[in-house]
């Protein structure tokens, strides 16, 4: 799955008259919240920031922002927008839906020219190392950056029917910034459930959430509550630290964590990377690729469970014990196959737990099923 970060259309061009830039608000209102408030958001084909709010009010403030747009295009697009809000008691519903998909900021370019991308390494499949290390910070940094279509527009052409080549003019660029902000006091949990909807989470969520994205995006710094969960489906997930009940992810191609503590995990099909491991994580996997970076030091123990599994675990410092059993394909450094086990036979201890002569954090206990088990503990090989 990859997710589709620009829309461009090849479409004759209307003259018609242009607004440079206008802003439309959809939905501006207040709630009064009390100790047991608590928030239902249904979100379709949207793009929202949530932040703490400064009061005792949930705030919503949904507009947009439109430049290139002719009247009647923003008008079209905003009467394409469904919203709804009602009060039951102590519970606050908010739903809204768009015909149209917005993204936190989308681009859209009128020609009847072609467009061709003129750089031949886009996704960043060149060279480079295989299955690099990471350091927590640069997991951080990875979490963090914010790829705008900038950029893309850069690298994209027009070609014209001469055949030739030419940049495109960013000015004549159709663009839509999303500007809908969802305050929430710190003390009133939510739940929130996403289908293609991009989801920013600019403050720390200590209240217990319920997050559920299909087909979308969520980013978020800190979460941190033992009753929360996060569930991702065909989506990007980006969270900095999360310390959390249940952490679902389903079809996620990319499952960006910078720390993870306390936290009982299932993996589908998916892959995820751990820029620091901290005690109380616990794995179920199907069919993922899975990235073991670095591990606190009141990492104790990690029961990981798996079927087809690809697991790589970094541990260059050697700080940590580790053991397999199942049927494994071993390998060190990414060489050749150290050990293979058949299936329904049981590898001796003595081929895959790596010992060490100074205590260790802690030990992996894995027990994966048909799976590739990476060890990386050779400095010297580092990639």
């Amino acid at each position: 799955m990859r997710p589709s970060l620009f829309k461009i259309t090849a479409i004759l061009a209307l003259f018609v008259s242009v607004v440079t830039a206008q802003t439309k608000t959809v939905y501006q209102k207040s709630f009064p919240t009390k100790s047991n408030t608590k928030l239902n958001l249904d979100l379709t084909n949207a793009s929202v920031y949530i932040e703490t709010s400064s009061n005792n009010e949930i705030q919503i403030d949904f507009s947009l922002e439109f430049k290139n747009y002719s009247t009647e295009e923003i008008q079209k697009i905003v009467d394409g927008i469904q919203v709804d809000s009602r009060t039951r008691g102590n519970i606050i519903d908010f739903r809204t839906t768009s015909k149209t998909k917005i993204a936190r900021v989308s681009y859209a370019l009128n020609s009847n020219e072609g467009f061709v991308l003129d750089s031949d390494d886009w996704w960043g499949k060149g060279g480079g190392p295989k299955n690099p290390h990471k350091t927590q910070d640069q997991v951080l940094n990875e979490i963090r950056k914010n790829n705008g279509l900038g950029d893309f527009f850069k690298k994209m052409k027009i070609l014209g029917e001469d055949g030739k080549k030419r940049p495109i003019d960013l000015k004549t660029v159709q663009t839509i910034i999303s500007k809908f902000v969802i305050k929430v006091p710190k003390d009133v949990s939510f739940q929130l459930r996403g289908t293609e909807t991009q989801v920013f989470v600019l403050d720390e969520l200590t209240q217990k959430v319920d997050i559920g994205i299909t087909k979308g995006l969520f980013q978020a710094k800190k979460i941190t509550n033992k009753d929360s969960r996060l569930s991702g489906r065909d989506t990007n997930v980006y969270v900095e630290s999360i310390a959390v009940n249940k952490l679902a992810l389903d079809d996620v191609s990319k499952g960006i964590f910078g720390s993870i503590d306390h936290t009982d995990c299932m993996f589908k099909g998916s892959r995820v990377e751990l820029g620091y491991i901290g005690p109380e994580v616990s794995i179920r996997d199907y069919n993922s690729k899975i990235y073991f970076y670095n591990f606190d030091q009141n990492f104790a123990a990690l029961p990981f469970t798996g079927e087809y599994t690809e697991l790589f675990v970094y541990d260059y410092e050697k700080n940590v014990k580790m053991k397999a059993k199942g049927s494994i394909t071993l390998m060190f450094d990414d060489e050749d196959p150290f050990a293979s086990s058949s299936k329904g036979v049981k590898p001796t201890t003595a081929v895959v737990e790596t010992m060490v002569e100074k205590k260790p954090y802690g030990k992996i206990e894995v027990n994966l099923e048909n799976g590739v088990l990476h060890v990386m503990d050779n400095k010297d090989k580092k990639q």
